[in-house]
């Protein structure tokens, strides 16, 4: 099923018991990454067992969602159900600062595709998804912020 939103329709999203948390931060307006009640290592997407110490245990902890570029791509073409209209874009793998190597997946949305680099500094925005109250994690640049 297809979720219409402004002219664009978008896959239904069927969030997972292990993804729900995430999804229903994010319809707040919240980033909420899942961590490790035995370790407190943050994992994303959802993992059902800690990769670091083996748990099993796990809340779900609302961060900052700032962070860096780590990696980009460009989309040129419209391969991507849903995000036809937006091409081209810039797909963007965010490091979160909450810690070293913890990856969110989203778009740069309100920049130019050549403004995609590696160590921009980015925050998190939440785009209405057009199903309920869902809300899509994407990522803009913070304005004078160095690069790392």
């Amino acid at each position: 099923m297809a979720v219409p939103i402004a002219g664009i329709r978008r896959p239904a999203l069927d969030p997972s018991p292990l993804s729900a948390p995430f999804w229903a931060a994010a319809a707040r307006g919240e980033l909420a990454i899942q961590a490790c009640t035995g370790c407190s290592k943050m994992h994303h997407p959802p993992v059902p067992v800690c990769p670091d110490c083996h748990g099993t245990a796990f809340d779900f902890a609302v961060v900052a969602g700032t962070g860096a570029i780590y990696e980009c791509s460009v989309m040129r073409q419209a391969r991507v159900v849903g995000f036809e209209a937006m091409v081209p874009y810039a797909c963007v793998v965010v490091e979160l600062d909450e810690q070293p190597g913890l990856l969110v997946v989203g778009n740069l949305l309100g920049a130019p595709v050549e403004a995609a680099r590696v160590g921009s500094a980015v925050r998190v925005h939440f785009e209405p998804y057009g199903q309920g109250d869902l809300q899509l994690p994407q990522f803009v640049l913070v304005a004078g912020a160095k690069a790392r």
